[in-house]
């Protein structure tokens, strides 16, 4: 998915979707303050740089769900948490249909 792809699927504009990529990047892996939601994620750096005509930055599935998942659960209220939480549910249920 691309970072502008994921930051509407939150409901939220792109750089902070960049801001909290970089946050979660620049973390100590075992030391970090994020939210439990993201502590697995901390010191990695999940973005997959391609050939893309456009020039467009990827996000690979794992992560756009650990993002989803902070924005639904985890993040403050804001204007588009709903967004964030529908689609949280809606990949809950796929994935539910698949692990059945």
């Amino acid at each position: 998915m691309t970072v502008t792809a994921l930051a509407n699927f939150c409901g939220v504009d792109q750089p902070a979707i960049t801001q909290l990529l970089n946050k979660i990047r620049d973390c100590e892996p075992i030391t970090n303050d994020l939210p439990e939601s993201l502590k697995p994620s901390a010191g990695k750096d999940w973005r997959l740089i391609t050939n893309d005509a456009h020039g467009s930055l990827f996000v690979i599935d794992e992560l756009c769900h650990t993002v989803l998942e902070y924005y639904a659960m985890d993040a403050r209220k804001y204007k588009g948490k709903q967004t964030a939480a529908n689609n949280y549910r809606m990949v809950a249920r796929a994935g539910t249909r698949v692990f059945i």
